[in-house]
């Protein structure tokens, strides 16, 4: 009975969520006074590595549908935490995500140099390490974790999950989003803040996976301000984000539609996509 009264609410939750994400983004009072959701300007996801053991279908980072060897390196890391000490940006969050981080050789070394930056010059910041918690190598490696962050696991035991929003669900195909306003945005920019991968800086952690695979270049290089939006990120990138559609959109596993369909067979063609530099 609890888990019933739990799945109503949850329901409830995102019938709620899906109205107010149409609302903002594709209404014609959200397209005339062109309403958004705020990037949060405390939370930031430091993306590591593209690597994972999941593989997970609509998985947001692409892990599965668009592989890739890219991760950030300890350097950029070091350039992230200088930038933020230079502009007296005091993290409320550091996420530590990927992919799953802990398989990346250069984790620890990552996690060492946060907690560095957290004792000197942020102490009231969380530091939040993500894992999928799959599989004896994973659960061994959690165990080098140093005290001071928190561990996040998900516990996935399958590459499918029912709750996984159809990512590769591009709004730019459905003619109902045709006038969209795409530089609305969507929640997880409010609720999960910007991100940071090997390329730069993000409105948040999906459009830095969607930016790897359309080769748009869309990266801001050096530390944003508490006030940026990313305006042209988000014209160009939620277009093709599932997220943007709205919260419910829960299609079949591993659905495409035609823009992913033809973005992700031209990636998987290129013979050096997956190889080393």
């Amino acid at each position: 009975m609890r888990s019933a009264r739990f799945n109503s609410r949850k329901k409830i939750i995102v019938f709620v969520r899906a109205l107010r994400q149409k609302f903002v983004a594709n209404s014609k009072i959200g397209r005339l006074f062109k309403l958004t959701w705020k990037t949060n300007p405390d939370i930031i996801d430091i993306l590591t590595t593209a690597k994972c053991n999941s593989m997970c279908y609509d998985c947001s980072q692409m892990c599965r549908q668009a592989p890739s060897i890219e991760r950030i390196s300890t350097g950029q890391v070091k350039k992230f935490i200088k930038e933020s000490i230079k502009a007296n940006r005091k993290w409320k969050k550091i996420v530590i995500s990927g992919g799953e981080s802990i398989l990346e050789d250069n984790c620890l070394e990552i996690l060492d140099l946060l907690l560095e930056y957290q004792k000197k010059h942020n102490p009231r910041v969380k530091l939040v390490l993500l894992t999928n918690n799959r599989g004896n190598k994973v659960q061994e490696l959690l165990k080098q974790v140093p005290k001071g962050i928190e561990v996040l696991g998900s516990n996935k035991t399958s590459s499918f999950n029912p709750s996984f929003v159809s990512i590769n669900a591009a709004p730019c195909d459905n003619p109902k989003y045709k006038n969209a306003n795409y530089e609305a945005g969507c929640r997880l920019t409010h609720d999960c803040g910007g991100a940071i991968n090997k390329n730069g800086y993000y409105v948040c952690s999906t459009a830095s996976a969607i930016d790897r695979v359309l080769k748009l270049n869309l990266a801001k290089k050096s530390l944003p301000e508490p006030n940026e939006q990313f305006l042209k990120q988000r014209q160009m990138l939620c277009r093709y984000c599932g997220y943007f559609l709205h919260s419910d959109n829960y299609l079949e596993k591993g659905y495409q539609s035609k823009s992913w369909q033809k973005t992700i067979r031209a990636y998987r063609g290129h013979p050096n996509q997956h190889k080393k530099p």
